[in-house]
């Protein structure tokens, strides 16, 4: 069960201050799509709360589904002719793409809410569990190498890079381990829960997160800190991207900051309609897209000028793909789009087995 740290009015949802042990809220059934798309040979692969993982051509056409059973709220993984996904019964698919048939299955100790990530000969995946565990599984044959227990649930991507996991937990502490082996490595201590969904990004020996205490923070990569920036006091639950020099990082409050990724500055901010922002921006073709709360697709200029936003009817948490200039993204409204990425002109969209939304709790 995922777990939030809040104690005030947020989108609509009051939501009363008690121990945080018993603060466990459920994700309902229904189509919403929470998780981006990936694309594996010109082929859309993306999963719904509906229980479905989805291939589906990149004009819209749907290939296939296959009913995994249960709610899927992370992105999967494709290596070679194989997807790896996590769905909310606890466990880690590995599904033959081409057959069309699950390989394997591993059983972690809870939910599996967030994104996946591979090493270098792509030979283990990792992924974390709301049980409190990292886990890392070889993706041969889905064998069980190490894990790593945390204070608390995990709900966040251990991010691979040069031989190392970085990832936080909702013990309030973000992490570094050896990914050969699962040992600890070094911790640093935040003021509040760190959740972040997908893959945080690396940039001159640098790592970058954000905490729900109100800061996105820059480390070395031996774990001392370098700077923080204040995000607002709901903080984030998203992750950053990095591009030219420069962090682009959305908060719970609704803003998109563009901040020095040398000394922490700011350097822009733009406010959405309604946040939070809870997903990794896109930087590409020098534009940025991302989504929000108030079920809006943005794309701004690198100087943070509004260039065009598509309207959907859900709140949009994923991340967005981009290829061959158009975006693909998905909404709480059960539906994944597919828009021109110049002039947020719709293309297509596609529908889910139900067109009922799933309840959501404050992201």
């Amino acid at each position: 069960m995922i777990e939030f740290d809040l104690s005030t009015e947020l989108i609509g949802i009051k939501v009363k201050k008690i121990k945080k042990e018993t603060r466990q809220v459920n994700f309902g059934y229904g189509g919403s799509i929470l998780n981006g798309p990936i694309i594996h040979g010109n082929i859309l692969y993306f999963g719904a709360m509906d229980g479905f993982l989805y291939a589906v051509e990149t004009n819209g056409k749907e290939l296939w589904r296959i009913e995994l059973g249960e709610r899927i709220n992370s992105s999967p993984l494709v290596i070679n002719h194989t997807l790896y996904v996590g769905c909310f019964n606890s466990y880690l698919y590995a599904i033959d793409i081409e057959k069309r048939e699950i390989k394997w299955q591993f059983r972690a100790g809870d939910s599996i809410l967030s994104d996946h990530d591979t090493n270098n000969s792509k030979d283990i995946i990792y992924f974390g569990s709301n049980d409190g565990n990292v886990y890392a599984v070889s993706t041969a044959n889905g064998k069980e190498l190490w894990r790593f227990k945390t204070g608390s649930n995990l709900n966040a991507c251990p991010s691979y890079y040069e031989g190392k996991l970085y990832f936080g937990s909702t013990d309030g502490y973000f992490y570094c381990l050896n990914a050969s082996n699962g040992k600890e490595m070094w911790r640093f201590k935040t003021g509040n829960e760190v959740m972040h969904r997908f893959k945080l990004p690396f940039y001159n020996g640098r790592v970058f997160f954000a905490s729900y205490d109100g800061y996105l923070y820059c480390l070395s990569l031996d774990g001392s800190e370098l700077w923080r920036f204040p995000i607002g006091k709901y903080g984030s639950s998203g992750s950053p991207s990095i591009a030219n020099g420069v962090v682009f990082h959305g908060d719970r409050e609704g803003y998109m900051f563009a901040i020095n990724a040398t000394n922490g500055s700011e350097l822009w901010r733009f406010k959405v309609d309604k946040g939070p922002i809870s997903q990794k921006p896109l930087i590409t073709c020098n534009k940025i897209y991302f989504g929000a709360e108030d079920g809006n697709l943005y794309c701004l200029s690198l100087d943070g000028k509004e260039l065009w936003r598509f309207k959907t009817n859900g709140l949009v948490g994923t991340h967005v793909v981009f290829h061959n200039n158009m975006i693909y993204f998905g909404s709480a409204d059960c539906h994944l789009y597919a828009v021109d990425s110049n002039s947020g002109k719709k293309i297509w969209q596609f529908t889910t087995s139900t067109l009922q939304q799933s309840y959501l709790p404050p992201r």
